[in-house]
């Protein structure tokens, strides 16, 4: 827990939002440019992530499902399913991620600064990890 805590607190220093605002400033004004509706650019990233919370629920079930199998097949297939699943996690993620910052940005409101960004970057970087050690494993 201690390395995604010091990526956490890295990553929302304020020259990281002033790094970050800048490099999304494009989109951002692209975004603005289509004049939105308020609800929509306030509640657009909690829709898509409520959109994603099944992936956060599938991986453990449908793994779990096959790995407790007593048919050596299917504990293959859930060797063969966990890294698929956990790539679609962290790509939505990843995704929802952006989605927020260019919410937040096209709000005028401050990134990283609310506990939901820790959490968030958070999650990204335990993804990662895990991401990274599956293929350490036989």
């Amino acid at each position: 827990m201690i390395i995604p805590s010091l990526l956490s607190a890295i990553a929302c220093d304020k020259s990281s939002a002033g790094a970050v605002s800048s490099a999304f400033g494009p989109f951002v004004e692209l975004v603005n440019s289509w004049n939105l509706p308020y609800w929509l650019v306030h509640w657009g990233h909690p829709a898509n992530m409520l959109c994603s919370l099944p992936w956060v629920a599938m991986d453990p079930i449908l793994v779990s499902i096959y790995v407790f199998a007593d048919n050596v097949a299917e504990k293959a297939y859930a060797k063969d399913l966990h890294p698929k699943l956990l790539g679609g996690m962290f790509f939505f993620f990843a995704l929802g991620e952006n989605d927020g910052i260019t919410s937040l940005l096209t709000s005028d409101k401050p990134i990283f600064e609310s506990p939901h960004a820790v959490t968030a970057i958070t999650r990204l970087a335990l993804l990662t990890i895990q991401t990274i050690s599956l293929f350490s494993f036989q």
